[in-house]
């Protein structure tokens, strides 16, 4: 199909689009039969946005593809998804705050701000632990969403608004294919490491999770096949993280023993003031040269050609009188 066809196709599926809601369906179909992608996809101007980021090195995941999803919904269900699309645009005033709450940043935002907010503000776990469970959940994001990518590429799926050009969306439309949603895995790899991290937090986490991805479909950005299989996806990363945060031996307990004989090793501390034998605490205020703990209090001498000024006791005036 060369290019002249190509626009050809385009046009007429934007020309025909104000017919109605009862054409759409015949629409979308002769679109997505005879115009190739590129002709409407959101893509074609600016260019896909990392193509080539399903093979990125991953963390635990042998790679990318190791949990490639099955491939979208065929064109009857595309059909029927964004039908219900359409339909979900009437619920967008009531979600229009969490949907810009979500929308915030990228995918992992929000989900950093939930980690730091449950290992350090909630349960004060202090720089070991908390440093952890950020890692864990970093890791968890970082591997799912080269899965997402992986998989968006893999299958090219057109966003709703690139079958339906009228289909107004309340966030700008990702220059990426529309399967799995990004939003979606990320949401899931998240929640289920965080509900592993604190197991009472975790029914909570996971409703966010599902909002998370519910917010992108009442955008228009996302079918809600989309947003299930991201879900999916997610929680199948995390698995892999959780089995590896059982075994990093975070939970071990020390067992050995402070020695005692001096013989044998330094054992506990025991600090004392070298000015005043036997007692215990901080070193005193120095009076005389018995202290070790302070630096001498002399002055080193002046380098040479130092200015004369710098070394005079006489107060210093202005620029001018020195």
């Amino acid at each position: 199909m060369n290019r002249k066809t190509d626009r050809r196709a385009a046009l007429k599926m934007i020309t025909a689009a104000p017919l109605g809601v009862a054409a759409g369906g015949t629409l979308v179909q002769h679109a997505w039969a005879q115009a190739p992608r590129e002709a409407i996809s959101v893509q074609a101007a600016t260019g896909p946005v990392e193509p080539r980021a399903g093979s990125w090195k991953t963390w635990l995941l042998s790679s990318g593809s190791e949990l490639r999803l099955p491939a979208p919904p065929d064109e009857s269900a595309t059909r029927a998804e964004l039908e219900a699309v359409r339909g979900f645009a009437a619920q967008r005033d009531a979600a229009h705050d969490r949907i810009v709450y979500w929308d915030a940043g990228s995918a992992a935002y929000r989900w950093n701000e939930i980690a730091i907010e449950h290992s350090n503000v909630k349960n004060n776990l202090g720089n070991n632990f908390g440093g952890r469970a950020l890692a864990l959940v970093n890791v968890a994001i970082y591997d799912a969403v080269i899965a997402a990518w992986d998989s968006k590429y893999a299958y090219n799926r057109p966003r709703p608004s690139e079958l339906d050009p009228l289909l107004s969306t309340a966030v700008p439309v990702p220059r990426s294919p529309s399967y799995p949603c990004e939003h979606a895995v990320a949401a899931g790899a998240a929640s289920a490491v965080l509900g592993y991290l604190f197991p009472t937090e975790a029914p909570t986490l996971d409703a966010l999770a599902e909002e998370a991805a519910q917010s992108r479909v009442l955008a228009g950005v996302e079918y809600p096949s989309d947003a299930r299989a991201g879900l999916d996806l997610g929680r199948a990363v995390a698995a892999h993280v959780i089995e590896y945060a059982k075994a990093d031996n975070s939970d071990a307990r020390w067992a050995g023993a402070i020695p005692t004989d001096p013989a044998s090793g330094p054992g506990p501390i025991r600090a004392s003031s070298p000015s005043r034998p036997g007692r215990r605490g901080r070193c005193p205020r120095p009076t005389n040269s018995d202290c070790r703990h302070r630096r001498p209090l002399t002055r080193p001498s002046a380098p040479p050609n130092w200015p004369r000024w710098r070394t005079s006791s006489a107060p210093r005036g202005r620029m001018g009188s020195r």
